[in-house]
């Protein structure tokens, strides 16, 4: 999000949607990030486009993941990562990528999954799980392991100051992190089933009972407000797709 704009992916659309000002089709969208007032997206396989009007700006054949934030995107193929500025890291089997405050992180999986920084050199940040995600928030590098192989999974977030915060059994927790928050999907040992939105560096923890369990919630956010991504929830037209907008304010 940038301000009140909205930018959200559907995959099973295969369209990326800029809300209330239009948006663009393609096959596989896998990100979508603001760089200034530009609304870019990132299709695997292809490369990455503006939302509004569809011009390609990079042709990526190779990339699987993307990211991208100010001024910066990388994008993710089997055995390497690649900055729009031309600077690349030998690293294979990335599973997450993550952009913000000029930081690049990444997390593979190639040997055992490890959370890493991208810049002059490849650094460790430390271990991290197969599902987990990183994210850069406050100028902080975040990083999980959802624990999803395990069904009691309560999963896991580090972040690089020491901070550790964990779920509770079944919430595999950290499967998706933005906005100050991280998340799993819903928890059907919670009576009643929830999902749990837990704070990164403390505060009252969130809960969302509309969702299905086997797709993992999405967050995203800035300073203003938080935006829970929830790709499949009951509704009685069928199985929809939403997202909430919470105002930090109104946070207790």
């Amino acid at each position: 999000m940038r301000g009140g704009r909205w930018l959200v992916v559907s995959t099973g659309a295969a369209r990326v949607e800029l809300i209330g000002e239009g948006g663009l089709e393609r096959p596989a969208p896998v990100r979508a990030w603001f760089d200034g007032d530009r609304a870019l997206a990132g299709f695997a396989g292809d490369g990455v486009y503006e939302v509004l009007g569809g011009a390609r700006v990079q042709e990526t054949p190779e990339a699987r993941l993307f990211a991208g934030s100010e001024g910066l995107w990388v994008s993710a193929s089997p055995d390497r990562v690649r900055a729009d500025d031309g600077r690349e890291w030998a690293l294979p089997d990335v599973r997450a990528l993550a952009v913000g405050d000029g930081r690049i992180l990444a997390l593979a999986c190639g040997g055992g999954c490890v959370a890493y920084e991208l810049g002059e050199q490849i650094t460790a940040l430390g271990p991290a799980g197969e599902g987990g995600q990183v994210a850069v928030w406050d100028g902080l590098a975040w990083w999980s392991d959802p624990e999803s192989a395990a069904p009691e999974g309560a999963g896991r977030v580090w972040g690089e100051a020491g901070q550790l915060v964990v779920g509770l059994a079944g919430d595999h927790l950290g499967r998706s992190i933005g906005g100050g928050y991280a998340v799993g999907a819903l928890n059907p040992r919670q009576v009643p089933a929830r999902a749990r939105v837990l704070p990164l560096e403390g505060g009252e923890v969130l809960a969302l009972d509309r969702a299905v369990e086997t797709r993992p919630l999405a967050l995203a956010g800035d300073g203003d407000t938080l935006l829970v991504g929830v790709p499949a929830a009951p509704d009685p037209a069928g199985v929809i797709g939403l997202v909430y907008g919470v105002d930090r304010a109104d946070l207790p």
